[in-house]
């Protein structure tokens, strides 16, 4: 026994596969099969084990949450409770304020929520559950996770963490864990051999006097993965095993022995502020993962886009804090300074709900529900990377200095290419890229690249819930509630008040700076396209808009003292008595907006605690109701509103009864409208779409211009690649600036390479002038302008349909014209050198001489 406790601390303290191997080797374990026992009894686990998330940091994920799981169930029996029992929380908010709050009856429904902890209080519940990276920096990366959770004895290590789809969790209402497999997900991103050790100790004060001596000791293994051996009768794929030689030969077959075991009251698994295995524990659980394969930042797991900042989004919530330490060496041996080497990770929420990196007025809570399931998109809205703020705690701030500003770093820090994360009990599900702000349906492209919206779906259905999420919990299934729930989202951050604010603000500002500098380069655009038949008969560009918009500040209220009720007094339809059924009409072609007054305050919706719940129904001719997908309410001040789509088969003339059903822990509230479906209403531009054109005396409706927004053109040279994306090769990108007020055509900015190295060649192996070199520059950068405007107005012409899936990148119009100007880069020199040769002189293009 003491030989196994020795060689378990070998095996901890090892930070390498090949230093595991030998250690195997010279205990006699690592060339014998038949003392490796299959995982989860299963011969044939690698489809199982294989198949489970794609990125490592959702794998180590996984292991956190398990530690968690563990937590509550330890807390759970410490107070005689079965975990599985009807005195058992219902949720894991709710284990958390009973078991770390001392919450009792309402207490519970208001409390576990650990961003509401102290400091203090955080800090040492994380001592709970650890997070250690060891080895040598960079290259080198070894991940233990150890907690004080209920642990294992070591015959039920085969059922419990070593067992696969086995119903451990399945009956307990305030776990994560479900299907018992996420553990496994983690092994193929361990080295070339999937190494993994994993030691364990029940809670003695679980062990009743029919326990046996071995029931108390501390027990261990290692996970490996056997490769297929190509010989005949032998398995086709690798299989998961794990070291059990305790009984093999005597009592037990190969490969169903039982795994090894110590004698001892306590066992380093924990960091301390000197060692990463200084601190000792009386029970628990501790999971080694050897040259784990993150592909992040690896040179500190605690900085930059490094592995907390990716386990922070993948956890945002968390239910109970975890500490990390980074205690990898450099290469001559040494550590990180003891304040450099480790923090509390409690959830990405809590770290930028109060961030400066935030913007004024945000997050912001909308309500929607597809399909009639409740969810919430937690939207956050983040400052542009690079602003600046007055940093009045700065220590170089006096008396006679102005106050220092600090650069803030927007949301580059929080995310790799997530847009919107979809939660459940605090643990991401699936997500979106953030290329779907760019959509054309949503309208943010100004702020696509500034904004993350993490979605609550805690009251999904749990049909919905096992439809929508993988097993994984890195992807959504793709079903047809998905695209509901993608269809909602859309409109919700479309019709988003605060955003649309936010958006014309932002591009506003950026108008404005563009348009005092490029008006000369406008007008010889226009110049350039009078003097082509054939292009006046395409284009047409509109009038410049120096102020499209009249901006608010975000978050601002204009009745600052309404004050609400926690629970409302009344909850009625907009301009009736409450009781009295509203009557109103609506086009078959548009959504419906509708109105509610309430004495609610602003979060009766969408606070985390006992919030108010809204459901819509609408009746059809047998009287038979079926949920509608309202987005909303939006409660604002005593004034809720709705958007809902009409029935997909409502016709024209049908009388509609909807039935809003708004209610609390105290009192209900229906309220009844009747809408009658009229006529496809004429949607009526507000200047910048396409224009019909005038009929014939016969009704033929004759050709005209295609009217565009003026483009805003800007000049990119070698300096400012870097900042623009640029290569030698780039010829042209647009970017969008915003939109018209009625948000019916889209204005954009060209900015063109003028040291576009096929340019550049084409000057010097003609050996023209400097003056005939800027003039080829000028005609390089209007001929590129022109290919852009062709390709928006096809845009414009004909929206093709979307083959892709929803989490692949979706091409935009302005990533199509950047390939398609790339493409066309070496030839335009020659077509406008050829074009040049045949002008006469009186179809010169006026400017194009004095723009050069």
């Amino acid at each position: 026994m003491s030989d196994n406790r020795k060689f378990c601390t070998d095996l901890l303290r090892a930070d390498s596969e090949g230093e595991i191997i030998t250690l195997l080797k010279k205990h006699g374990y690592w060339d014998k099969p038949a003392l490796w026992r299959h995982y989860g009894d299963v011969e044939n686990n690698w489809g199982q084990s294989g198949n489970q998330q794609s990125l490592a940091e959702a794998a180590l994920a996984e292991k956190i949450v398990n530690s968690v799981d563990a937590r509550l169930i330890n807390e759970c029996r410490m107070r005689g409770i079965d975990p599985a029992g009807a005195e058992a929380p219902p949720t894991i908010r709710a284990a958390v304020a009973r078991f770390f709050e001392n919450s009792t009856g309402e207490k519970i429904a208001t409390g576990g929520y650990i961003e509401d902890w102290g400091a203090q209080k955080t800090r040492e519940i994380a001592d709970g559950i650890t997070l250690t990276a060891t080895g040598i920096r960079p290259e080198g990366l070894n991940i233990t996770i150890s907690d004080c959770g209920e642990g294992q004895s070591p015959d039920k290590l085969p059922d419990t963490i070593l067992s696969l789809s086995k119903s451990n969790k399945q009956y307990i209402p305030f776990v994560q864990g479900q299907f018992n497999q996420g553990g496994t997900g983690a092994l193929r991103f361990c080295g070339k051999n999937n190494l993994q050790l994993v030691i364990s100790k029940r809670n003695p004060a679980f062990l009743d006097e029919h326990a046996s001596p071995r029931d108390h000791e501390w027990c261990f293994t290692i996970v490996r993965r056997e490769f297929p051996s190509g010989e005949h009768g032998a398995p086709k794929n690798s299989v998961y095993t794990y070291l059990a030689p305790v009984g093999v030969g005597e009592s037990t077959p190969e490969r169903h022995g039982g795994v090894l075991s110590f004698s001892a009251d306590s066992f380093g698994i924990y960091p301390d502020d000197e060692s990463p295995y200084g601190r000792e524990a009386t029970y628990g659980t501790a999971i080694k993962m050897f040259d784990y394969n993150f592909l992040g930042e690896r040179s500190n797991i605690l900085r930059g886009k490094s592995l907390l900042s990716r386990l922070d989004l993948l956890l945002p919530e968390i239910a109970l804090p975890v500490r990390f330490y980074e205690y990898r060496t450099n290469k001559a041996g040494k550590y990180l300074d003891v304040g450099s080497r480790r923090t509390t990770v409690s959830g990405l929420l809590r770290r930028i709900k109060d961030s400066d990196n935030v913007e004024a007025g945000f997050p912001v809570r909308i309500p929607f529900q597809p399909g009639g399931e409740k969810l919430i998109a937690n939207v956050f809205a983040f400052v542009q990377a690079g602003s600046t703020k007055e940093d009045p705690d700065d220590d170089d701030n006096d008396e006679d200095t102005p106050i220092s500003a600090k650069k803030l770093g927007g949301v580059r820090g929080y995310r790799k290419r997530e847009g919107i994360v979809f939660l459940r009990n605090g643990q991401t599900q699936g997500s979106l890229p953030k290329d779907f702000f760019r959509r054309d349906a949503v309208k943010m492209k100004p702020l696509a690249d500034d904004l993350l919206v993490f979605v609550e779906c805690d009251d999904l259905s749990n049909i919905t819930r096992e439809d929508l999420f993988m097993p994984s919990r890195d992807r959504l299934a793709d079903n047809e509630f998905k695209h509901e729930l993608v269809d909602s989202l859309e409109k919700a951050i479309r019709d988003c008040h605060e955003l649309k604010e936010l958006r014309n603000k932002r591009q506003q500002e950026r108008m404005q700076e563009r348009l005092q500098n490029d008006q000369p380069l406008t007008d010889v655009l226009q110049s350039l396209i009078k003097s082509s038949p054939n292009l006046t008969t395409l284009l047409k560009l509109g009038q410049r808009i120096s102020a499209p918009f009249k901006t608010v500040a975000t978050g601002s209220d204009p009745k600052e003292d309404f004050k609400g009720e926690v629970y409302p007094t009344f909850f009625k339809n907009k301009g009736v008595e409450y009781g009295q059924t509203q009557s109103r009409s609506c086009p078959i072609n548009n959504r419906m907006r509708l109105t509610f007054e309430t004495d609610a305050r602003n979060d009766y919706f969408t606070r985390a605690a006992d919030r108010g719940s809204f459901d819509l129904t609408w009746k059809d001719g047998d009287g038979a109701e079926f949920k509608a997908s309202p987005v909303g309410p939006n409660l604002k001040n005593g004034i809720a509103t709705v958007m809902v789509d009409l029935p997909s088969g409502a016709a024209v003339g049908d009388d509609i009864e909807f039935i809003a059903r708004t209610d609390d822990v105290h009192r209900l509230f229906e309220n009844h409208i009747k809408v009658k479906i009229q006529p496809k209403a004429e949607k009526h531009s507000g200047g910048g779409g396409d224009r019909q054109p005038p009929k014939d005396k016969d009704g033929a409706e004759r050709e005209r211009p295609s009217e565009l927004e003026s483009p805003n053109i800007k000049r990119v040279y070698r300096d400012d690649w870097d900042i623009e994306g640029f290569d030698e090769f780039t010829a042209m990108k647009i970017e969008s600036l915003g939109y018209s007020k009625d948000e019916t055509s889209e204005f954009y900015e060209f900015k063109v390479n003028m040291d576009n190295m096929p340019l550049e060649s084409e000057a010097k192996l003609k050996r023209l002038s400097k003056e005939s070199t800027a003039l080829l520059r000028e005609q390089f950068m209007y001929a590129n302008v022109l290919i852009g405007l062709s390709m928006i107005l096809e845009d414009k012409r004909v929206k093709r349909l979307e083959t892709s899936g929803d989490d692949a990148p979706v091409e935009t119009i302005e990533d199509r014209v950047e390939r398609t100007c790339r493409a066309l880069a070496p030839f335009v020199p020659a077509l406008i050198s050829l074009g040049s040769s045949d002008l006469e002189v009186d179809d010169a293009v006026e400017g194009l001489e004095e723009s050069a």
